[in-house]
């Protein structure tokens, strides 16, 4: 009866330490791309205030955003107090 327990522990175990392994050999991979994200509008001449939204992307675990730049007329509000 012990060994069926231990039998039984090692058939639960195995998938859980086989995805692990997966999941390593995941992290171990790595790409590299170069992306041009563009926004254009067209406003109307009598506007006094014009707010656009536009995603960036942000840093999290499965990816890390390099030189980041951004070219406008104008200049372009970021930060905390837009709620980012």
């Amino acid at each position: 009866m012990n060994r069926d327990r231990k039998g039984l522990a090692r058939a639960l175990l195995a998938p859980a330490v086989f995805g692990c392994l997966l999941q390593s050999a995941a992290a171990q991979r790595s790409a590299t791309f170069e992306v041009r994200h563009e926004l254009k509008a067209t406003l109307p001449a009598a506007a006094k205030q014009v707010r656009l939204w536009f995603v960036l992307p942000q840093n999290d675990p499965e990816q890390q955003v390099q030189n980041l730049t951004i070219e406008a007329a104008l200049p372009v509000p970021r930060g905390a107090r837009l709620g980012r």
